[in-house]
């Protein structure tokens, strides 16, 4: 391997506190509450959920791939307009894009901005409830303009940073994408629905157990939040904690060679790495060198810097 310059890793390191695991326990209630209270505790990150999930995604992937007799099927590429079904309501025809039956929770949700989908309304219907729960302008509220606001749904990408915008007529309208993070938790069941063409879209969600305590999502229960909504939203926004302790190391690098750095002992947490290799235009240096991690003796991480940092 060609000599690599400027290898630099910056850890992070902040106090971490523990606290005992326990076996998941059907007591333990999941609400907008816990919910809220776990997505701006960064410990939970280290710790096996309790009650224990398993993740899920409804998108707008092409079906075509489920075919997969040949190889052309294999990587169809069409995943936009893809939905589960159409299906009446009253006069009303609406294109289902999530259907999940049992405990679980929304977590995240992504749609792209583009102009015809300004008049789409979205419903979210809970526990079989034929009411929506929620029934909003599809955009505005998944991109914060609702009644859910920023850092729990906003604009994604305004392209003010982006100097080209590729592949991108003169006057097309820009790309923008809107990003929600509010967790809607439900006890037996989610469906969701557009009133017309659903283009692009992705919904992550949880499903827990049979038998684990969920407290459905509802707009009072948002409303009577509104102080630990504000906790969340600063905690989500604040700069690094005040303890953190930047180490580094830089050096070329020949081929078998390395460069550590070690970090205190006790309870810490790893709160960013960053890494800069002047690889030129052999882009392969970046999957020839490897990120190894060994906390507590056992090995964590092994990674080529490439795909621990996803940059292909």
């Amino acid at each position: 391997m060609k000599k690599m310059t400027a290898l630099l890793f910056v850890f992070g390191i902040t106090r971490a506190f523990a606290f005992p695991y326990h076996l998941s326990d059907t007591s333990i209630i999941v609400s907008l509450t816990s919910l809220l209270s776990e997505m701006s505790d960064p410990r939970s990150l280290a710790e096996d959920p309790n009650p224990s999930y398993q993740s899920f995604q409804s998108s707008s992937w092409d079906r075509e791939e489920l075919k997969g007799k040949d190889t052309k099927e294999w990587f169809a590429n069409k995943d936009y307009d893809n939905y589960i079904r159409k299906e009446k309501n009253g006069k009303r025809t609406e294109w289902v894009i999530m259907d999940a039956k049992g405990p679980g929770a929304i977590t995240r949700w992504w749609i792209p901005q583009i102009s015809f989908l300004g008049n789409r309304i979205v419903r979210i219907y809970l526990d079989d409830n034929p009411v929506p729960v929620i029934e909003e302008n599809y955009q505005k509220f998944i991109n914060g303009s609702s009644f859910v606001k920023w850092p729990f749904a906003f604009t994604s990408s305004d392209e003010k940073d982006a100097k080209y915008q590729y592949s991108l007529p003169v006057g097309h309208p820009r790309q923008m994408g809107a990003d929600f993070y509010l967790p809607i938790p439900f006890a037996k069941a989610c469906r969701v629905t557009l009133d017309d063409s659903v283009f692009y879209y992705c919904i992550d969600y949880r499903m827990y157990k049979t038998g684990t305590q969920v407290k459905t999502f509802s707009r009072k229960g948002f409303k009577d939040e509104k102080e630990l909504l504000a906790s969340v939203a600063r905690k989500l926004q604040l700069s690094a904690d005040t303890r953190f302790v930047p180490l580094k190391n830089a050096g070329n690098l020949e081929k078998s060679q390395s460069l550590k750095i070690d970090l205190p002992s006790g309870p810490h947490a790893i709160n960013g790495i960053f890494v800069k290799i002047n690889s030129g235009n052999n882009k392969q240096m970046n999957r020839a060198t490897v990120l190894e991690v060994i906390a507590d003796g056992r090995q964590t991480v092994w990674s080529p810097v490439s795909e621990f940092f996803g940059g292909g």
